[in-house]
């Protein structure tokens, strides 16, 4: 049995009583993975419709993308001469592939199209205009990496939970510590609670404090204290389970 990652644990935090379930189970798990699935196929091994597939290869795609942007030393002027060269070709490259292969070796690459292509250029100017302009620092001074592991526990107002998992982007600048977890999502107008919950996790598992933002493609959330002081009301004893597609007991 693997233990759950901070990804999956933000999400059962939804319903309380697979929230007190899963944490129970973490107990007697030991930190030797993370959740994840293998390719094409969800977590009991079946396979995934063409649109999910299709879905994963975006959304992975606009990850290495936007990491590679940010890692890459010039990162946002060579991402913008691949993408152009992309135009020009009405393909993607051998070269834009090769690079976003130095990010992610395992992605797989949907079929080309200028509007895919565009929406990149979209993302990256996005992305560009967040450090620019809401970044407290400047981003070319922060060291970046991407899928940085974060192995440990964090404390919740019932225990310590062990978990594990990799934020897509880690940056460090002195003794300052930046998170950025990118969502593809293109039609939420508002941050999920559970990407907040996800960052408030990798907030407590570190020893330094750290500031914390999610990206998407409409918007930019930083993480407050305000989020931390919700996050620790989900594990309220008193709060029992109305019904959701969480929780076991209302799956029967």
């Amino acid at each position: 049995m693997i233990s759950m990652g901070p990804h999956n644990i933000a999400k059962i935090l939804q319903c309380p009583e697979a929230t007190r379930k899963a944490y129970d189970d973490s107990k007697s798990i030991p930190l030797n993975g993370h959740g994840g699935t293998s390719h094409g196929t969800d977590s009991e091994g079946r396979m995934l419709p063409e649109w999910v597939e299709i879905r994963s290869k975006k959304g992975n795609l606009f990850h290495a993308f936007l990491q590679y942007c940010a890692v890459k030393k010039d990162g946002f002027s060579s991402a913008k001469q691949l993408i152009s060269k992309c135009y020009e070709l009405n393909d993607w490259t051998d070269e834009f592939k090769a690079e976003m292969l130095g990010v992610d070796k395992k992605l797989e690459f949907i079929d080309y199209s200028k509007n895919r292509a565009k929406n990149l250029q979209f993302n990256l100017e996005d992305f560009e205009s967040f450090f620019q302009y809401d970044f407290p620092e400047d981003y070319t001074k922060v060291t970046w990496s991407h899928e940085e592991e974060i192995t440990g526990q964090f404390e919740t107002p019932i225990g310590f939970w062990k978990t594990r998992g990799y934020i897509d982007l880690y940056g460090k600048i002195n003794d300052k510590i930046y998170l950025i977890e990118l969502k593809s999502k293109e039609d939420v107008t508002s941050p999920k609670e559970e990407w907040k919950n996800q960052l408030v996790i990798y907030e407590k598992m570190l020893p330094n404090m750290a500031k914390s933002y999610v990206f998407w493609p409409l918007d930019t959330y930083e993480i407050s204290e305000r989020d931390h002081v919700n996050f620790d009301k989900k594990f309220d004893e008193e709060i029992s389970c109305e019904g959701c597609y969480l929780c076991k007991d209302h799956l029967r």
